[in-house]
């Protein structure tokens, strides 16, 4: 398959039959086979995470849509909540519950298993409360025992500059759990540079199946 990085946390994947967007809020679209069954995916309904123009981007698209978006389902629109399994064409569709808003993916198709974490993520922030941050690393912590033993062929994980010190904190907690082939960060906007920095540090240069994302549009084949 091909993973193409678009923006944040907006991905395109490319397998044989079907092409899967997660995410996508903005950036130039990378082209894709116009004969591909297209599979859209909106994790929560922050604005750096769905953008209503998906609908008109992708019209012949099968869309796949958190609860808390607000969309009206119909035939082409799937609305799911957490913790839940839904089979929709030849995908299995598994939703996990995010520590910030809405969920995350866990799509197997054409023999291959995709993790898109939305932001389900451990999110320690200094100087919030610590009732708080226990909180999060509570909640993130009993996400990932869902994971247990699971082999992932392609991850999109967070890793946010902002988190500082703390920002690689769930790719190690997830590697406890989950077998991953291959990782994309994302949720770092702008600040690329700011997250190459951190691939070049202990812990995450040791993890030799993290991709580097250098630009916007930059393809993977995996």
């Amino acid at each position: 398959m091909k993973a193409t990085y678009i923006f944040h946390s907006g991905f395109m994947i490319e397998l044989e039959h079907h092409v899967l967007v997660f995410d996508y809020y903005q950036k130039e679209l990378p082209p894709y086979p116009a004969d591909k069954k297209v599979y859209c995916f909106v994790s929560h309904f922050h604005q750096d995470h769905f953008n209503r123009d998906i609908f008109e981007l992708f019209p012949q698209a099968t869309f796949i849509l958190s609860k808390d978006t607000r969309i009206k389902e119909t035939d082409s629109k799937h609305i799911v909540k957490k913790n839940e399994t839904y089979k929709i064409d030849d995908l299995s569709i598994t939703t996990l519950r995010s520590t910030d808003a809405g969920v995350a993916f866990l799509v197997t198709v054409e023999d291959k298993v995709i993790y898109h974490a939305g932001d389900l993520n451990w999110w320690h922030w200094e100087g919030e409360p610590k009732n708080f941050n226990d909180n999060q690393a509570y909640n993130f912590k009993k996400e990932m025992i869902k994971l247990d033993e699971l082999s992932i062929d392609l991850a999109m994980l967070p890793l946010d500059p902002r988190q500082e010190e703390n920002a690689w904190w769930g790719i190690q907690e997830i590697l406890k759990h989950a077998q991953i082939k291959h990782i994309l960060p994302m949720h770092f906007g702008d600040a690329i540079e700011l997250m190459q920095d951190y691939l070049k540090q202990e812990p995450l240069k040791n993890y030799s199946q993290i991709h580097k994302i250098d630009h916007e549009n930059q393809s993977f084949e995996i």
